[in-house]
């Protein structure tokens, strides 16, 4: 990865914070119920960081990519699952042990989202920001 354009640094620095967030919770997951509520706890702590960061990327999206652009679209489809998965992560914090692969599956998709972003979003971004 190159050294990001400056509109676009500050989300990849969120984005390492937020990998070390899906790796704890993907530890957590073969670990006791204790351990799992606090790693869903850190992460529902960035709950209003995250959807800030979601609209950040979707409005660098919108105005660089068409609205028929299949980036675009996996970027609104990824956004999506993750407000899913965070509203998840809440009600499993009422649970007394939260369900082990349903924290695994939040791990993955959270850094499945960042890894792509970074990879291809925002290499592309870049570009036109740079032109």
């Amino acid at each position: 990865m190159s050294i990001r354009h400056p509109a676009i640094r500050p989300l990849s620095i969120e984005h390492h914070h937020w990998l070390r967030l899906a790796r704890r919770l993907r530890l957590s997951a073969d670990r006791d119920g204790l351990a799992r509520l606090a790693a869903l706890a850190s992460l529902r702590e960035a709950g209003s960081e995250f959807e800030r960061h979601f609209q950040d990327e979707d409005e660098l999206a919108r105005r660089y990519l068409n609205s028929a652009d299949p980036d675009r679209t996996r970027l609104a489809e990824d956004h999506a699952a993750l407000r899913d998965g965070l509203a998840l992560a809440d009600r499993e914090m009422g649970e007394e042990v939260p369900d082990r692969v349903r924290v695994l599956r939040l791990a993955d998709l959270l850094t499945a989202h960042i890894r792509w972003v970074e990879r291809r979003l925002f290499e592309r971004l870049d570009d036109f920001l740079r032109s």
